[in-house]
């Protein structure tokens, strides 16, 4: 997901797209520990739809000490940690790793 600072939209209009075992990654533009108002409005948000947290070990964004970029997570065990190779982006990469019920291992890419 990417939410833009200057969202015209707020949290509670995505509640219909949560399900349960549901994750949520991506930008969210909010530091869980330095935007106070806003990550209060996410985190009731979040909990009201039992979602929780899950942040990477180090800050994301190449232009500030931020950490804006990480997943909810709705009934599905998760891990996150940051990219530490090279980007072309101005944040580092997000990498999470899921645990499924299959026996079997897929390796693939898919970007939306």
């Amino acid at each position: 997901m990417y939410a833009p600072e200057s969202k015209s939209w707020n949290w509670k209009d995505l509640t219909n797209l949560i399900s349960n075992k549901c994750i949520i990654l991506g930008d969210f533009n909010v530091d869980m520990n330095n935007d106070t108002q806003s990550s209060e409005a996410l985190l009731e948000w979040a909990d009201a739809c039992s979602l929780a947290p899950c942040i990477p070990d180090a800050a994301i964004s190449l232009r500030s000490n931020r950490t804006i970029d990480y997943a909810l997570s709705n009934g599905v065990p998760l891990s996150i940690q940051t990219y530490k190779g090279g980007s072309s982006s101005d944040h580092k990469p997000i990498l999470s790793t899921l645990s499924c019920g299959r026996n079997e291992q897929a390796r693939r890419k898919n970007t939306h």
